[in-house]
């Protein structure tokens, strides 16, 4: 079996990468994310250090696994290096387990499919940039 490194630099600027892109993320469209959401700026001050707390840890726990995915998707597809082989695992990953599950849970939820795009938006992206500096720093 093949041997994973883990690269906790590359782990630490996955996180910060994750953090700094739903800042923007949801700063950009926080109107539209407040009203699918039936929410007010008010109404998020209270569980605000929980929410970052949380999304640090989340954060990490994805890093690192996906660090395990790049891993051996590099030994399937050896021709593959660098930021391709992180933005390739990254968006099969979104693809094969974020997306669907939250699709899932949009429908069952009768949730806005609206608040479905600009989540799974910001996974998308937040995924490429992590399996990008993560399979850069390998």
């Amino acid at each position: 079996m093949t041997e994973v490194t883990i690269n906790w630099l590359a782990i630490l600027y996955a996180v910060i990468a994750a953090m700094v892109i739903g800042m923007v993320w949801y700063g950009v469209l926080a109107e539209p994310w407040l009203k699918a959401v039936g929410k007010k700026k008010d109404d998020l001050k209270d569980g605000q250090t929980t929410g970052y707390v949380l999304s640090v840890i989340t954060a990490l726990v994805t890093a690192y696994i996906l660090t395990h995915f790049v891993t051996y998707m590099g030994v399937a597809f050896p021709d593959m290096t660098g930021s391709s082989l992180g933005a390739s695992t990254a968006f099969w990953a979104w693809l094969g387990f974020v997306a669907p599950i939250s699709a899932m849970n949009t429908a069952w939820e009768g949730r806005s499919w609206h608040l479905w795009l600009i989540n799974n938006g910001n996974h998308l992206v937040t995924l490429l940039a992590m399996g990008m500096i993560i399979a850069s720093m390998m």
